[in-house]
């Protein structure tokens, strides 16, 4: 007697060989100028000193470089932590003054500042 396999080539009804590769979902922490600038547009971690400002905690990464976390604030006795969100360069609105010499909100000058959007403290 003859005993025989016939398969066909449907690899629908095949069980996959192959795994999934596990994908990391920790963004990546950003310290550098360099690597800010390489991640706009990316959620990202930073970690640093806080300073509590007006529109929202800012994280201070280095000398000159600070990311602000508008409408986010950490409590009031952490002096240092890590914070997670979409990093991008945004340009806040100039203050203008209308024909009544009323002032609008703003910064005085045309200024670039680095926030993260949708901060949450890690």
């Amino acid at each position: 007697m003859l005993a025989g396999a016939c398969t066909s080539g449907d690899t629908k009804s095949q069980p996959p060989t192959e795994t999934t590769p596990t994908v990391s979902t920790t963004p990546p922490t950003v310290s550098s100028f360099a690597e800010v600038k390489a991640a706009d547009g990316k959620v990202v971690r930073v970690t640093g000193k806080i300073q509590h400002e007006k529109l929202g905690d800012t994280v201070i990464l280095a000398d000159g470089l600070d990311i602000l976390c508008p409408d986010f604030r950490v409590r009031d006795d952490v002096t240092e932590a890590t914070l997670e969100g979409q990093l991008e360069l945004w340009e806040p609105p100039v203050a203008g003054t209308n024909d009544k010499g009323e002032i609008s909100q703003g910064v005085t000058e045309p200024t670039t500042r680095w926030v993260l959007r949708g901060c949450k403290q890690i």
